[in-house]
C-alpha cells in the first residue's frame, strides 16, 4: 500500500504528491550537505495534438514508454515523476548546472530516437518529441518553491523557443533575490 500511494499509476513512476514531498526534503539536504540539487521539468510538445490524431489510449501508451525512457539509466538517488497529464520532473541528486544540461539532452536524444519516424512507424503514427527545463539549486533558487519557478520558466522558454530543446534557467534567477537582500 505504501508504495501504491507513492506511484503514479499509468507510468509506474513516483507520483506528484510524492515528487513535493522529496523535493522539500532534497533541498533541505542539499543545503546541509553543499552539493548541488538539479530539477529537469519536462513536457511532452504537442501532445494533445498526438492524443487528437491517435486516441488517448495511444496517448497512454505513449505516457508508459516515455516513464521507461525517463527512468532508464537513472542512479538510484534520483527521483523520477510524473508531474501531471504530460509532464514530469526528475530531481538529480548532488548534480550540477552543466551535468543535468548533459542528462537533459541525453534524455531528448533518447526520447527522439524511441518515439521519432522510422522504418517501423505506422502511416497514422507521430513522432514525439520533449522540451526541458533545467534549474540548480543554490545557482538558480534557495528553496523548492524557487527552483520550481525557475526550472518551469526554462521550459517555457524552451517551448517558446520552438519545443524539442534543453533550456537551463537565467543564471540570475537565484542572485537577484540575494542582491536584494543583501
Amino acid at each position: 500500500l505504501a508504495t501504491i500511494a507513492i506511484t503514479d499509476g499509468l507510468t509506474g513512476l513516483f507520483n506528484h504528491r510524492h515528487f513535493y514531498e522529496r523535493i522539500e526534503l532534497e533541498v533541505k539536504r542539499s543545503h546541509r550537505s553543499g552539493f548541488p540539487l538539479s530539477l529537469l521539468m519536462i513536457d511532452v510538445d504537442h501532445f494533445k495534438d498526438f492524443n487528437d490524431s491517435l486516441g488517448h489510449p495511444a496517448g497512454d501508451d505513449a505516457l508508459r514508454e516515455l516513464g521507461k525512457v525517463l527512468a532508464e539509466g537513472r542512479r538510484a538517488a534520483d527521483i523520477v515523476a510524473r508531474y501531471g497529464g504530460e509532464e514530469f520532473a526528475i530531481l538529480l541528486i548532488d548534480t550540477p548546472a552543466d551535468a543535468a544540461q548533459r542528462v537533459a539532452e541525453q534524455l531528448r536524444h533518447r526520447t527522439e530516437k524511441v518515439f521519432g519516424q522510422n522504418e517501423n512507424s505506422t502511416p497514422h503514427s507521430r513522432p514525439i518529441t520533449i522540451s526541458v527545463g533545467v534549474a540548480t539549486s543554490p545557482d538558480h533558487a534557495d528553496n523548492s518553491e524557487e527552483l520550481m519557478r525557475a526550472a518551469d520558466k526554462a521550459l517555457y522558454r524552451a517551448k517558446g523557443d520552438g519545443r524539442n530543446c534543453v533550456r537551463l534557467a537565467d543564471a540570475t534567477a537565484g542572485s537577484d533575490k540575494k542582491d536584494i537582500v543583501s
